[in-house]
């Protein structure tokens, strides 16, 4: 593997770290903007 190749590597690998980052972040704010109950408190009411 050349130096180019495992540069290339290493941006492609941080971008993807950074995508899945960004996703969890946008996720954690439409949990707080919706807040709605949970799986679990779904499941205690409904038994």
């Amino acid at each position: 593997m050349t130096i180019f190749e495992s540069l290339q590597l290493m941006l492609v690998f941080g971008m993807f770290i950074i995508s899945l980052l960004m996703l969890v972040v946008v996720l954690i704010k439409l949990d707080k903007k919706n807040n709605r109950p949970n799986f679990s408190r779904l499941t205690v009411i409904f038994q």
